[in-house]
């Protein structure tokens, strides 16, 4: 569902599972295959799970590895919402 979540914004209700998993398992976050490299376009696709992951791994090491991608991507209203 993540990598579908990439490539395509997912409908409400799929959305809804996918973040509704994250909020039930802290630590599915590294177990679905999601990196940083990907993260961009699931910024621009589903926000509201690139925000959820972001919470997810915030006190973890490889967060930052997150934050520098994002502060390469380029000036755009998903991306201002995620450094908020």
């Amino acid at each position: 569902m993540l990598n579908l979540a990439c490539k395509t914004e997912l409908k409400k209700h799929e959305a809804k599972w996918l973040i509704k998993g994250l909020h039930m398992d802290k630590e599915l976050v590294y177990h679905i295959d999601m990196t940083p490299y990907k993260f961009p376009e699931l910024l621009i696709n589903n926000k509201e799970i690139a925000l959820e992951l972001l919470i997810c791994m915030n006190n973890t090491a490889k967060i930052t590895r997150y934050y520098d991608v994002l502060a390469q991507m380029k000036l755009s209203t998903n991306l201002l919402e995620a450094f908020h």
